[in-house]
């Protein structure tokens, strides 16, 4: 069991069937370059026992005002074609829609 632990600690690399690393498996296995993870869990990703931190995502410039629509509970940025359009709407910062649990209509923040 030891020496099972020690080839996981020490492989950097999955092997295809003919000998070279394979990018969608080494990607699998990395966490993001940012995460402090220990080395139990660096362990355990590399194992594929657990799942490495998602990375995380831009929330977008806070101050910039955006519509929000209540029906759907969907935000548009400045510029979409639905913006300031929707009833039952109203204007408000990002961080506040981000808040209140909004969700951007085109599924990316404000710049």
């Amino acid at each position: 069991m030891a020496g099972v632990i020690r080839w996981v600690m020490v492989s950097n690399h999955a092997v295809n069937a003919k000998g070279s690393p394979t990018a969608a498996a080494a990607a699998h296995h990395k966490p993001a370059p940012e995460a402090d993870l220990s080395l139990f869990d660096r362990m355990l990703i590399r194992m594929g026992l657990a799942e490495a931190p998602p990375t995380p995502e831009s929330k977008g410039n806070p101050e910039t005002q955006v519509w929000v629509d209540l029906h759907t509970a969907l935000y548009y940025c400045p510029g979409a074609d639905l913006y300031g359009k929707t009833p039952k709407g109203k204007f408000t910062s990002q961080r506040d829609a981000q808040l209140d649990q909004f969700e951007p209509a085109y599924r990316k923040a404000c710049d």
